[in-house]
């Protein structure tokens, strides 16, 4: 064969070797292959050892491997008489009245005040453990007896409780047999906006066991409340499109790899049903609870000893601060956060690396760390950045308040009319609100704002606007106690009104506040603007 008839065939050989390079990395980036020849298999029976060649394909090879390890858990209690309050006292408060997550999945229905039935609910697991362990939601077993599992191939069994942990909301039990099909394990933090992910579970009914829905991860770091109660409970959760239902809740979400990203555990919706809006428990929680209520039946958690808040608009902009930041507002005298050299109004950037996308996330990220584990936080002071490592305490689950939120906004307006030596004046109609000095406060004034008594220096802001920048977007509110600006110490009227003097209009400027709240006082640092 000569050389003109050659050239083509080496030139189509060449071509498809190309398109087959492309397709391969295309299809492993369209639905995250990318780590399967990195890593290898991790541990489990459900992640694919090759890539499907097309969506529908990936869709049917992960629900065939899933679905044996997804149980449906029917759970139910002793009879008993039944009437409103004794009902609400068995199932407890919702843990999430009031937020976007309220809406649990088991929904409890059929009794009846007075009458003595059985409390029964449907609910989901996925095998972890050959063994006969099943991984599922703690409102799934609580205030319950007895659980009967039933498999993807129709066997039955009973389940006993081995641990669970009401803060991530997740629950071990397990079933009297061997040889049992597992879930592989995804990646800690690999989860991207935009992957596919396929939700398992029994939605609705005993007949719609192992139903298979498939969705997007719509958002992560999603949270169910502001923090800072006296039981912390964790976040951080997957957002995801796919849909499920009451009764889904403990079943699997997972990639198209076969791996377990997620657990379903809420559903926003205004109708008791799926609106496009369900949330999952992410797979780096699962993991650490679940190996330590294998190990030991309950889990222990660790703590920095700061009390947070976020980063006011303000001070971002001034100081080009990422919003996800967080501001330490205290220091527990003691703590893993004294001892690691973190002060107050220092803005906490990254944990071990990983930027902050929230302030909260912070909170999340030492509970899920266990008591002495060593984290590296990156820290903004003064302008500069610094590294800090703290080496954590143990977290007391029944009442500690480390690393609670302290939104700085729970003010609102002024509760007390100021007098007519607080009325604003040129200075204050431009900042937006008034303030005189603490020293001069009554001691009703002082109950009202919560400043002790012992506080005698510093200005006070007495009133402000609600539409002004000082409440939007610094933080400031009706209390907040100014104790210096750009640095200099404001330790009454004359020294804050001298420093505001000396800017020139338009210039930013940070403020240093302290609030009182609940006998603790919370330093942070914010920025205000002098008007032109």
């Amino acid at each position: 064969m000569n050389a003109r008839k050659l050239a083509p065939i080496l030139l189509a050989l060449l071509l498809a070797f190309g398109a087959g390079v492309f397709f391969t990395t295309a299809g492993s980036s369209l639905f995250g292959w990318t780590h399967l020849t990195r890593t290898g298999l991790a541990e489990g029976d459900t992640q694919l050892a090759s890539n499907p060649e097309t969506l529908e394909e990936a869709f049917v090879t992960v629900a065939e491997r899933v679905n044996p390890t997804v149980v449906m858990i029917d759970a139910t209690s002793e009879p008993q008489a039944q009437n409103s309050r004794n009902q609400q006292r068995q199932r407890g408060p919702n843990p999430f009245q009031g937020t976007p997550f309220e809406q649990y999945f088991d929904q409890f229905e059929g009794q009846v005040p007075g009458q003595e039935t059985p409390r029964e609910g449907i609910g989901s697991g996925v095998v972890v453990r050959q063994d006969g362990y099943i991984l599922t939601n703690n409102h799934v077993v609580e205030n319950f007896d007895t659980f009967r599992i039933r498999f993807f191939d129709g066997s039955e069994a009973r389940a006993t409780l081995v641990g669970r942990d009401p803060a991530s909301d997740l629950a071990i039990i397990k079933v009297d047999k061997t040889g049992l099909p597992t879930v592989s394990l995804g990646q800690d933090n690999m989860l991207k906006v935009g992957q596919w992910v396929m939700a398992f579970g029994s939605p609705l009914s005993p007949d719609l066991s192992n139903t298979v829905t498939t969705g997007i991860v719509s958002a992560l770091g999603r949270y169910s409340s502001e923090g800072g109660g006296d039981q912390p409970r964790l976040g951080d959760y997957i957002q995801t499109d796919a849909a499920v239902n009451p009764g889904n809740s403990g079943g699997p979400l997972i990639n198209l790899r076969g791996e377990l990203v997620g657990l379903n555990n809420a559903i926003y919706t205004r109708t008791g049903g799926f609106q496009g809006i369900s949330f999952a428990i992410p797979v780096d929680v699962i993991r650490n609870v679940m190996n330590q209520l294998l190990e030991n039946g309950t889990v222990r958690r660790a703590m920095l000893g700061v009390t947070i808040g976020p980063v006011s608009a303000n001070l971002a902009a001034a100081d080009n601060i990422p919003r996800g930041a967080a501001q330490v507002g205290s220091v527990n005298d003691g703590s893993a956060g004294e001892r690691a050299g973190i002060r107050p109004g220092d803005v906490i950037l990254s944990v071990d690396g990983r930027a902050l996308r929230d302030y909260r996330e912070l909170t999340q990220r030492i509970l899920n760390k266990r008591p002495g584990d060593t984290v590296t936080l990156e820290v903004l002071r003064d302008g500069s950045r610094r590294t800090l490592s703290a080496r954590l305490d143990e977290r007391d689950m029944g009442g500690a308040r480390a690393e609670a939120a302290s939104s700085g906004k729970d003010g609102g307006t002024a509760t007390e009319k100021p007098s007519a030596a607080d009325q604003p004046g040129a200075f204050e109609e431009g900042l937006g609100f008034a303030y005189r000095n603490v020293a001069a406060l009554s001691a009703q004034q002082r109950e009202t704002f919560g400043l002790p008594a012992s506080v005698r220096t510093g200005v006070v802001v007495t009133d402000l606007s609600a539409t002004s920048s000082a409440f939007r977007d610094a933080g400031l509110t009706p209390g907040s106690l100014i104790t210096s600006v750009n640095g200099q110490a404001v330790g009454n009227v004359a020294d804050f009104e001298r420093i505001y003097r000396a800017l020139p209009a338009g210039q930013s400027f940070r403020v240093q506040v302290a609030n009182y709240r609940d006998g603790q006082v919370f330093q942070t640092r914010t920025a205000l603007t002098k008007p032109r």
